[in-house]
């Protein structure tokens, strides 16, 4: 069995982090300008099941069965079944003092170019999303907290 980790520190706090990575979306694939489609089958407080949709050059499609094990508040276990591997994903949070947090992942089973594209998509463009969502969630709340004027 192949193991690769990585992990990457988010100038976020953890619960707003766990909420943000465990949340799937069908927007999602916004994220990092790609062209697959996601849609959501099943959101419950422990579990949440998508599936992935990849065009391929062929012009056939693709599927990937993803199923997220949730485990408050800092763990979530990804099984993903799909053309043409199998995976599974552990991530686990750490908190790093008030506003930052580590996010570990462990990949298992089919290791290759997609778990590199993944981790540099993260890097790039998921990790300044999870700290741009914060910086504006908590700006909200800092407007929302004034005093009105007498």
């Amino acid at each position: 069995m192949k193991v690769k980790k990585f992990s990457k520190t988010i100038d976020s706090p953890l619960p707003h982090v766990y909420r943000w990575c465990t949340d799937f979306t069908e927007d999602d694939p916004k994220l990092t300008d790609s062209t697959w489609q996601r849609r959501v089958l099943e959101k419950t407080r422990s579990r949440r099941v998508f599936v992935d949709i990849y065009g391929r050059e062929d012009g056939n499609l693709k599927l990937a069965v993803n199923i997220v094990s949730l485990r408050p508040p800092n763990f979530w276990h990804l099984d993903f079944f799909g053309d043409p591997r199998n995976e599974a994903v552990d991530y686990r949070l750490t908190s790093l003092g008030e506003k930052k947090t580590r996010l570990h992942m462990v990949f298992r089973f089919g290791l290759g170019r997609s778990e590199a594209d993944w981790f540099t998509a993260l890097r790039d463009k998921f990790a300044p999303a999870i700290e741009k969502d914060y910086r504006s969630r908590k700006k909200q709340q800092s407007l929302h907290s004034v005093a009105p004027l007498s």
